[in-house]
């Protein structure tokens, strides 16, 4: 696989690592897993076990009810390392 991945066009390589984000989430649907609502623990839980993104695009919102404040650059940026 790894061949492969090496082997891909550059674009191609660009993509994979949102391509890798993607098997979870099929996975849970495969599951059977139908309310993607996880709690914050949950969530963090995730983004330690799945988020190997380096390059990150962190955007707030003055007016959002569902932040919880927790997710930072820092924090994204600790979990890529």
């Amino acid at each position: 696989m790894n061949e492969l991945r090496k082997a891909a066009p550059p674009l191609v390589q660009q993509l994979l690592p949102i391509v890798d984000q993607i098997r979870p989430i099929l996975d849970d649907v495969a599951d059977g897993r139908q309310e993607f609502t996880p709690s914050p623990d949950e969530s963090m839980g995730i983004i330690k076990r799945n988020y190997r993104v380096s390059q990150n695009l962190v955007i707030r919102f003055t007016d959002d009810g569902i932040d919880e404040g927790r997710i930072d650059e820092r924090t994204l940026h600790s979990y890529t390392m």
